[in-house]
């Protein structure tokens, strides 16, 4: 059955590549030719984003860190292995598009107006995604980058995420599970992005929204990517004749 999505499959691959080498290059670059949107931010909202550290505990900073790497992983993972398995091409296509349009649309506010994580700027914010002691904490830092907020893109996809589930359910009562799943994980996620004292109140609403257009938008229009079938078939013969 994996086969039969294999174009779908190296598409979020590709989409995925190309957010890494955003966080990691284009985020440097933005330093130097965007317009640091931050004081913009701080001037509209100011230090309200501190109320979601008014408690704070070793056992509630570990879960939100905990919910912000690997459930997020877990769900942009999970949902397109799920809708695989269950044969669900037109779920498999909208995810996958869904991705590339929050990924298309965050980029050029990455780089033209970055805007970095609220600790760096609040005095009652507490760097607490740097606070815990992981083997794999130093990689998930650096994959992260510090100034590309606004949109939230661990909102935006999460809210996809939940979007198409929500859709499917409406097409197929078989996902209804999976929608109330989907749901709390993105609002788990969502709560921990400003808990750990990365994104603001604005970057969480903006990646709301584009969530929401992102995944209405990929749930409807139809597509193919038969191009990208016959560049992985042309490759796969190519790997063969020359063993």
């Amino acid at each position: 059955m994996a086969i039969k999505y294999k174009a779908y499959i190296t598409a979020l691959i590709l989409v995925f590549l190309l957010n890494t080498i955003q966080n990691r290059l284009l985020s440097d670059l933005g330093q130097y030719i965007g317009f640091d949107l931050t004081p913009v931010i701080y001037g509209l909202e100011g230090g309200l984003v501190s109320v979601f550290q008014f408690i704070m505990t070793p056992f509630l900073t570990g879960y939100m860190f905990f919910t912000y790497v690997f459930i997020y992983i877990f769900l942009i993972v999970f949902s397109i292995a799920f809708y695989i398995y269950c044969d669900s091409l037109r779920e498999v296509k909208a995810t996958v598009l869904a991705y590339l349009i929050n990924y298309m649309v965050a980029l050029p506010f990455f780089l033209f107006l970055p805007v970095y994580e609220s600790w760096m700027v609040l005095e009652g914010v507490a760097p607490l995604l740097f606070s815990v002691n992981l083997p794999a904490n130093d990689f998930i830092i650096w994959v992260n980058g510090v100034n590309n907020c606004m949109p939230s893109l661990h909102t935006s996809i999460s809210i996809t995420v939940a979007v198409i589930a929500t859709q499917a359910y409406y097409r197929n009562k078989v996902y209804g599970s999976w929608m109330v799943v989907s749901w709390i994980f993105a609002i788990s996620i969502l709560i921990s992005t400003m808990y750990l004292g990365v994104h603001w109140i604005l970057d969480i609403v903006a990646g709301t929204l584009l969530g929401i257009t992102a995944g209405l938008i990929g749930y409807r229009v139809n597509y193919e990517l038969d191009f990208l079938n016959r560049w992985i078939q042309t490759s796969i013969n190519w790997i063969k004749k020359h063993k």
